[in-house]
């Protein structure tokens, strides 16, 4: 159905040309929208530019000719054009979250704490965004996961100092196939940070493990693994529905994985203040859980979006952008909580 619908759609060349122009930009316009570098009038002028450019790039005798072939199919060529977009969101979601956990860690880092980073994200955004190159990665998560090497014989230096990373890379996507008849399957990462800690002798003050947006084996791994939940939370809409889901899957997790899971906080990422919908979420997300979400506020910020593309965390990219200051007010929080933690349980 679909070939037929590619075949009878596109006939003309000059039509294929202008949906492919209006594809490019549409996910041009999203990402420079999506890091707050322009504002959502600029994007109302720009939809209708792109129209008017593609009846200006299609031949007049051509264009009646086409659109008869595309009656009924508009569902279709829509729908192409919406998958190209969440394309976009989805990748820009991932990067947001390990956008926190890198300069989450270069911040706690900075204060004089040893951190290490495991990267269990397939795509590898947060080991691309400290500087480790793909072709570099003889070893990564993967390897941890099926018991072929340890943490600390594998685990990369960064350009910060006191933060090391263990690196991911593609072999993470087929790894519920070889582990599949493995009873200990969601226990990997937990028995590789216990063995780490008992060869270190509690080398790192702080492992922050960066997840992929999916609950898949690689996140239950996590879960299982971990002391405490950092959920960095976009303060858009949909973000807002899927955090009563979320809170269900810690639940389910405390009920069958690991009993002593915790909130840490819930962190608020991408706030616009000049929208209204991010005051409004933010305000939403507070009244529901109280002082589990941080005061701190991470913002929107081009300089935050640019940082990885040249494998820097941002506060080395640029100290004093409101990204930088907004991750090390994050990182004081989080010390200061955990200070005070430890001090109730002496």
């Amino acid at each position: 159905m679909v070939s037929r619908l590619l075949s009878s759609a596109f006939t003309s060349a000059p039509l294929l040309l202008s949906l492919a122009t209006l594809g490019w930009a549409g996910n041009t316009i999203a990402g420079r929208l999506a890091v707050g570098e322009v504002s959502p009038l600029v994007i109302v002028f720009m939809r209708w530019t792109i129209v008017f450019a593609i009846l200006l790039m299609t031949k007049r005798k051509e264009l009646p000719a086409a659109l008869p072939k595309l009656k009924g199919k508009w569902p279709w060529v829509f729908m192409m054009g919406a998958l190209g977009l969440s394309f976009f969101n989805t990748l820009f979601y991932i990067a947001a979250q390990s956008t926190t956990a890198i300069n989450l860690g270069c911040a706690i880092a900075g204060a004089g704490e040893k951190v290490l980073i495991i990267d269990l994200d397939p795509q590898g955004n947060a080991s691309t965004g400290l500087g480790i190159n793909k072709d570099d990665r003889k070893f990564s998560t993967y390897d941890i996961l099926t018991s072929e090497q340890t943490i600390i014989k594998i685990k990369y230096k960064t350009l910060v100092q006191n933060l090391d990373i263990v690196p991911s890379t593609l072999d993470l996507l087929g790894l519920e196939a070889v582990l599949a008849e493995d009873n200990e399957k969601s226990y990997k990462l937990k028995q590789a940070v216990e063995e780490l800690e008992a060869q270190s002798k509690n080398e790192y003050d702080y492992i922050l493990i960066d997840c992929p947006p999916s609950l898949n084996l690689l996140t239950i791994n996590a879960l299982a693994a971990a002391d405490a939940l950092i959920v960095p939370l976009q303060c858009e809409f949909y973000a807002l529905e899927g955090l009563g889901q979320l809170l269900e899957t810690v639940e389910h997790v405390r009920a069958t994985l690991n009993k002593d899971l915790l909130i840490h906080g819930v962190l608020l990422t991408m706030f616009d203040e000049r929208n209204n919908l991010s005051g409004q979420v933010a305000k939403d997300v507070r009244d529901f859980l109280g002082d589990k979400v941080y005061k701190t506020v991470i913002p929107r910020n081009v300089r935050v979006s640019e940082a990885p593309s040249y494998g820097k965390p941002v506060i080395l990219y640029d100290y004093k952008c409101q990204g930088s200051q907004a991750y090390m007010n994050l990182a004081a929080e989080v010390l200061k909580k955990d200070k005070i933690a430890l001090n109730s349980n002496l």
